[in-house]
């Protein structure tokens, strides 16, 4: 008789793959490491398959594993989409969403617009801060869900979207060729910040902080008034400003990686919002 596959069971078996641990799955599903042994070992038994590998380098997926692991994702998201939709038909409480300043109005604004019109009884709370700040109040239960920026080699959250960065000058200031070039950029926490750094320094071009700030619209302000050029997603960039690279003598800029983080236990209202954001930025990879 062919099997069938159950939901708890892949979840126990994604989480462990996405942890390379055990025990680690255990805390995410909030069981204990001998009941997601249990539950991987009834996984292989059914399927008649060696699915992972154990030992100190922690737990990881045999060439089974690997095959079954991208349509256990899948049936995972669906089972989990047509469960949310289902339970948030009239959903309704509080759900805390915390963004940085840049990406709030180019990526989020129209995305909650839009999902307050369709769940008039949700009440959405939006956050803005650094994308360091809003992780450490994500871990502490302050929000519920967090689009920020993650760190070159992170992988915990769900990746949305990677955008490049980009140099950005005043349409009528030039100062691209001004030595040392005055940056302006968002405060020390920011992601941003190593990498215009780092590109300058190997580029051998001197530079200094002529402005701080911790606000989208102050970094806009400082550059459109000539006092610096900066370093932004380049989808956030607004119109009536220049964007600047190598033909202007400035060094190229890696991609930055958008991911969107959950705290545990989402609500009905919360799972939906998320799976809004998702579809409305764009998945490129994700993380289940």
């Amino acid at each position: 008789m062919r099997p069938t596959l159950d939901i708890d069971l892949l979840r126990c078996f994604v989480a462990t793959v996405d942890h390379a641990s055990l025990t680690l799955a255990g805390d995410k599903l909030g069981r204990s490491q001998p009941a997601v042994t249990a539950q991987i070992k009834r996984l292989e038994e059914m399927l008649g398959r060696r699915l992972l590998t154990r030992g100190r380098n922690g737990a990881h997926p045999t060439e089974d594993g690997v095959r079954l692991l991208g349509h256990a994702r899948r049936l995972l998201r669906d089972h989990d989409a047509a469960v949310d939709d289902l339970l948030a038909i009239g959903a309704e409480g509080l759900i805390r969403f915390g963004v940085p300043d840049d990406y709030e109005g180019p990526f989020v604004t129209p995305l909650v617009a839009e999902f307050t019109r369709a769940q008039p009884r949700v009440a959405l709370e939006v956050h803005c801060a650094c994308s360091q700040v809003l992780r450490a109040r994500l871990a502490v239960d302050q929000l519920d869900l967090v689009l920020c920026t993650r760190l070159p080699g992170a992988a915990e959250g769900q990746l949305i979207r990677r955008e490049p960065l980009q140099w950005v000058g005043a349409a009528d200031h030039r100062l691209e060729d001004r030595r040392p070039l005055p940056l302006a950029l968002f405060t020390e926490d920011c992601a941003f910040r190593p990498h215009a750094f780092e590109a300058l320094d190997r580029a051998g071009i001197p530079w200094r902080i002529a402005y701080t700030g911790s606000s989208f619209a102050g970094i806009l302000s400082a550059v459109s008034a000539g006092l610096a050029v900066t370093v932004l997603a380049r989808g956030t960039i607004p119109s009536g400003f220049r964007l600047l690279g190598e033909a202007e003598g400035l060094p190229p800029l890696p991609e930055t990686d958008i991911a969107l983080y959950q705290r545990d236990n989402l609500s009905p209202a919360a799972r939906l919002f998320a799976r809004h954001v998702i579809g409305g930025l764009g998945v490129e990879a994700a993380q289940a």
